[in-house]
């Protein structure tokens, strides 16, 4: 049995047939689900009913109303959005009109009730206001009808004109009568050629002026106009007065001319005599083919001749000489000397009598001088009387492409050879005396030396960072750098060959000759520094010894003694160090130190002591060394890169700098490589790094450290 909802208990008066799921009795449910359609014979009574989810809110009075209705949706569908009121519907009620005719108001806006009362008493047929239609003219331009008497005939006249209001309104105001205007009847003219006679204000006596007749034109007719022929010709004129002026490009006059006035004329041909009781003002040309003779100047073709006296040409402005030929020559009594030209453009002043010069004259202070003097006889040598001033910056060229140039900017002064080289060829001597001080020297522009004078001595500097002074010669035919000061170097000496001081013999690279004052006297060819100051001469003695005699070289040195005599030294290539006693007792061949050609150092005492007097220290506490970063330091074996640059030695053992001062820095120091060094192409910076720990040093600490690893070993057993 189905369920309904409710308890079975709950199913009362209810036969169900389970078949077909048919109920003749009622059913009462809480809800009822029905999947499929409800068929239903009688009556259905529901509280509420919901459509598609829209619940429907209209009675049941309300919804009767569409009974009979046979509108479609399309119909009904016109009064959505409409908002009149029921009263205003209620207005239609009674209304016989078919829809074609309410149509007739479709899209008639701004009418009221008032106007639709006005159609009450309009009895015009359909075909009378037909005419209305298409009419565009406002309620104004209707209005001008109100009170027309004219007949249909008479506004048929109007059928057909197409002029504009504007047009129309030509005719207000006018009063000409029917006659006057039918004069009109029959005109061809356009409204162009009438609009011709716009402005026009001749009376008719002056119209009739023109009536001359084609014949009449370019002849004079009595009481008529003046009308030119087509060769703008007019003949037959009588008298003419002019109260103004005749501007005429020809007047042929047969007959006489009475002037009372002034006569201009632009030109005059004059076949006759002319005879003036005044002044002849000419603003134009006069042409006299005999020539003109004023006082004693006479005009006659291209020559102006004055008979006697000077020529003055005195004008209120300038005075041009235009020569069409380019050339104004000047002449003598008849004999040419010079010319002005132009040639090419080029203003030329020629001399023309061989050898004669050029001179400007002037007057300085009353005296007439030869400013200049261009001497033609000496190739057009220019000779100033004075000095050539220039103004600030102006060049003074010289040479036939300006190779020469001097000038100044007014503080500054320069002497520019833009082609070639520069020669001073004196016959005494060249003197450059700088106030400032210095000479400077440059090569195109850019400084590179100078001479200069400070505090009495003569200075000879190089301007270019690290660039050398070279003292240069000629050999024997060869040039020679005798002497280079390298700047890059501190200024360090390169001589080509020996130095030899006041005349010593060539024994060695520096050799100073025996005798020379301050130096050692001894003939064993030393090179001695003397302490001039001391009583003894032998005191204060540096001593060199070469290789003069046989056997290899070496160098003794004396401190603070006499000279010593290693004459029976043994001759090694060492630099050997002798020490005399401070009483100048010889000590003889006594070596004490000496540093080998392999760099090897010897002595008589290995021991080299430092200035440790407690005396002259301060801040003094107990110092131990960090056993930490001892044990960082690394001894090492190696080769040298360049043996000929460290003795040739082999099987090396030290330290690597860098090594070293990644531990203590305190032990590392730095030293510049020159360029003579073999090594100074592998250091780009030339910068070396020195380790204060030797040889020796690398040999303790190795042990030092493999004792301290031993003792930790055993401390941590």
């Amino acid at each position: 049995m189905p369920y309904l909802g409710k308890q079975p208990s709950e199913v009362s008066s209810v036969a169900v047939d389970t078949t077909t799921g048919t109920f003749s009795g009622e059913v009462a449910a809480a809800s009822l689900d029905i999947s499929g359609n409800v068929d239903v014979d009688g009556v259905l009574e529901t509280d509420a009913l919901s459509i598609a989810s829209t619940t429907i809110t209209s009675t049941a009075a309300e919804l009767n109303i569409m009974d009979g209705v046979t509108a479609t949706a399309a119909e009904l569908n016109i009064m959505d959005g409409v908002t009149s009121t029921t009263a205003e519907l209620n207005i239609l009620d009674g209304v016989t009109s078919t829809a074609a005719e309410l149509n007739l108001l479709d899209g008639v806006s701004g009418l009221v009730q008032a106007d639709l009362t006005k159609l009450a008493a309009v009895d015009s047929t359909a075909a009378e206001l037909n005419i209305l239609d298409g009419v565009t003219s406002t309620a104004t331009e209707l209005n001008l009808l109100d009170g027309v008497t004219s007949t249909t005939a008479e506004l048929n006249i109007l059928d057909g004109v197409t002029s504009t209001a504007t047009e129309l309104n030509l005719l207000d105001g006018v009063t000409s009568t029917t006659a006057e205007l039918n004069i009109l009847d029959g005109v061809t003219s356009t409204t162009a050629e009438l609009n011709a006679l716009d402005g026009i204000t001749a009376v008719v006596g002056e119209l009739n002026a023109l009536d001359i007749g084609s014949t009449a034109v370019g002849t004079a007719v009595a009481s008529k106009a003046v009308i030119l022929d087509s060769s703008k010709d007019y003949t037959g004129i009588r008298n003419l007065t002019i109260t103004g002026e005749l501007d005429a490009a020809t007047l042929d006059i047969s007959g006489n001319i009475d002037v009372d006035g002034t006569t201009n004329l632009d030109a005059v041909d004059i076949d006759g005599a002319v005879d003036m009781a005044s002044t002849l003002g000419v603003t134009g040309k006069i042409t006299a083919d005999a020539g003109i003779d004023i006082d004693n100047i006479n005009i006659d073709g291209t020559t102006i001749a004055l008979s006697s006296g000077d020529l003055t040409l005195d004008v209120a402005g300038d005075i041009t000489l235009d020569a069409g030929g380019g050339d104004i020559i000047l002449k003598d009594d008849g004999t040419e000397f010079g010319n002005i030209a132009n040639s090419s453009s080029d203003l030329q002043i020629v001399s023309i009598v061989s050898d004669k010069d050029i001179i400007f004259r002037g007057n300085d202070g009353g005296s007439f001088i030869n400013a200049l003097t261009l001497d033609m006889s000496a190739g057009g040598s220019a000779s100033f009387s004075h000095d050539i001033q220039m103004v600030d910056s102006a060049l003074l060229r010289m040479g036939a492409g300006g190779d020469l140039i001097l000038t100044s900017d007014g503080t500054n002064g320069s002497i520019f050879a833009n082609e070639g080289d520069l020669t001073l060829d004196v016959a005494g001597d060249i003197n450059l005396d700088a106030d400032g001080a210095d000479i400077n020297l440059k090569d195109g522009g850019t400084a590179m030396g100078r001479l200069g004078f400070e505090n009495g001595d003569l200075n000879i500097a190089s301007s270019q960072q690290d660039y050398d002074i070279h003292l240069k010669g000629n050999d024997g035919g060869s040039v020679i750098t005798a002497l280079r000061l390298d700047m890059s170097d501190s200024g360090r000496a390169v001589f080509n060959s020996r130095a030899n001081i006041n005349g010593g013999s060539n024994y060695g690279i520096l050799t100073i000759a025996a005798n020379t004052t301050g130096m050692d006297t001894n003939s064993n060819h030393q090179i001695t520094l003397e302490n001039t100051s001391q009583t003894t001469s032998a005191k204060g003695l540096i001593n060199y010894k070469t290789a003069a005699d046989s056997g290899a070289g070496f160098v003794p040195v004396a401190f603070g003694g006499r000279t010593v005599n290693p004459a029976s030294a043994t001759r090694t290539a060492a630099f050997v160090v002798f020490v005399a006693d401070t009483d100048n007792v010889d000590i003889g061949n006594d070596e004490h130190f000496r540093i080998g050609a392999n760099g090897d150092i010897t002595a008589t005492d290995t021991s080299i002591g430092s200035n440790s007097d407690s005396r002259l220290k301060k801040d003094i506490t107990d110092y131990t060394y960090d056993i930490e970063k001892f044990k960082k330091y690394e001894p090492k074996t190696f080769e040298w890169k360049n043996k000929e640059a460290h003795g040739n030695k082999e099987n090396n053992r030290g330290f690597l700098a860098q090594d070293v001062k990644n531990v203590d820095d305190r032990w590392i120091e730095e030293i510049e490589v020159n360029k003579e060094n073999l090594d100074f192409d592998i250091i780009p910076d030339n910068i070396s790094l020195t380790s204060k720990l030797g040889e020796k040093d690398a040999m303790y600490i190795s042990v030092i450290q493999q004792l301290i690893a031993r003792i930790e070993t055993l401390e941590n057993a």
